[in-house]
């Protein structure tokens, strides 16, 4: 009898059909072996799902369960990703995007990080990712292990009070490479699928304010690809992408009631000076729109970036 926790890998796609097959090999190269792999597709328009089917036919005898989940219609990322947590049979919930790629030892690193501590009730881990080009067989496009290694919400002596107070400002955590036990996600009530762009944040800020540490494992797990297509990149000829538009929503309701008043001040700022540009000139960017909305909007801005300095190492 296999005496590994079974973890339960979810490849998140949409769109997906040109990577997924690299991201499922990773997938299927891991070095632990107590694996299940679960797809869920949220209604790509593409052949994503027809892709990881036939992968899935193909190698199933690799993993203890190979399956794929659709939608009929899209839902956003924190409906997809709940689907498949619900779904998922494994202690562990490890997810990745259909344009990434894990390292061979990622779960491995994990859960050696985990069995460190024979006592240990950690359950959410957090490492590092590698960002590349499109070209993930190229050499990373940067490096900051050293930065990250020394920031105060990944030092052992944090508590999740204070990295809570960190996420208010900013976010030290890459999604990519997050390792949760999924008692934690059905404690917490899974991704508020009221955000349908923005899944991580709002989670992390969840599990903290309940006193759940996120703990920092100081390797690479994940090849981050690097590329104008993906949903939080994609704003194209518009002013605001709608992963921001999104987050505006989010950050009144989740974020500003815990900031400083003069946080607050500046946020509710910044927001109203988008509102005005998003209905005067319905998101439409061109260099007079970008160049005013700049202008209005840049010594807010810098006055929060310093504001938020106090709280990086």
């Amino acid at each position: 009898m296999n005496m590994e926790p079974l973890v339960s890998v979810i490849v998140v796609t949409y769109n997906s059909a040109e990577f997924v097959l690299q991201t499922l090999e990773s997938v299927k190269e891991q070095t632990y072996r107590n694996i299940e792999l679960i797809v869920t597709d949220d209604c790509s328009k593409d052949n994503s799902v027809e892709i990881c089917e036939k992968w899935c036919r193909e190698n199933q005898s690799r993993f203890k369960r190979a399956m794929v989940i659709t939608t009929p219609f899209n839902t956003g990322i924190p409906a997809n990703l709940n689907r498949a947590v619900k779904a998922a049979q494994g202690e562990w919930i490890k997810g990745i995007a259909g344009d990434d790629l894990f390292f061979p030892d990622a779960i491995e690193i994990f859960m050696d990080a985990f069995n460190a501590d024979t006592r240990s009730e950690k359950s959410v881990f957090h490492a590092r990712i590698a960002p590349f080009n499109d070209n993930l067989a190229e050499e990373p496009v940067f490096s900051d292990a050293e930065k990250i290694k020394s920031e105060r919400f990944n030092q052992p002596g944090t508590s999740a009070s204070e990295q809570f107070t960190i996420l208010l400002r900013f976010c030290p955590v890459s999604a990519p490479a997050v390792f949760i036990k999924k008692t934690v996600l059905e404690e917490l009530g899974y991704y508020n699928e009221k955000y349908k762009f923005w899944e991580d944040r709002p989670m992390w800020l969840k599990m903290t304010s309940n006193g759940i540490k996120l703990h920092y494992v100081d390797a690479p797990v994940v090849k981050y690809r690097l590329h104008t297509g993906s949903v939080q990149n994609n704003a194209g000829n518009t002013l605001f992408s709608r992963t921001l538009l999104s987050m505006m929503e989010a950050y009144r309701e989740i974020i500003i009631p815990y900031l400083t008043r003069q946080e607050r001040f500046l946020y509710n700022y910044l927001f109203g000076v988008r509102k005005l540009f998003f209905i005067l000139f319905r998101n439409k960017k061109n260099f007079l729109t970008a160049a005013s909305y700049k202008l209005l909007s840049m010594c807010a801005e810098n006055r929060l970036n310093k504001i938020k300095s106090r709280y990086s190492p």
